[in-house]
């Protein structure tokens, strides 16, 4: 997550032409983190302020994100 921020931090403002960039993260920065937790927060500002245009999960990750996720329900 400390890469996405430190990207972030080097981009243009809006205001000054804006800037772009692209970055692959493993899953876990973009998805652990339950609501509330600092992790979400991050993802909720990065949103927010319109940092980022989307999150996109491989497959085998959301899937392993809802199995994980229908355990902690069914335990």
């Amino acid at each position: 997550m400390l890469f996405l921020l430190q990207l972030a931090s080097k981009l243009e403002l809006p205001e000054g032409g804006g800037g772009r960039a692209a970055i692959v993260l493993s899953g876990s920065p973009l998805f652990n983190g339950g609501v509330g937790s600092g992790e979400s927060e991050i993802r909720r500002c990065l949103l927010e302020n319109d940092l980022i245009e989307a999150i996109v999960a491989e497959l085998k990750q959301v899937e392993a994100e809802i199995a994980a996720r229908l355990g902690e329900v069914t335990e």
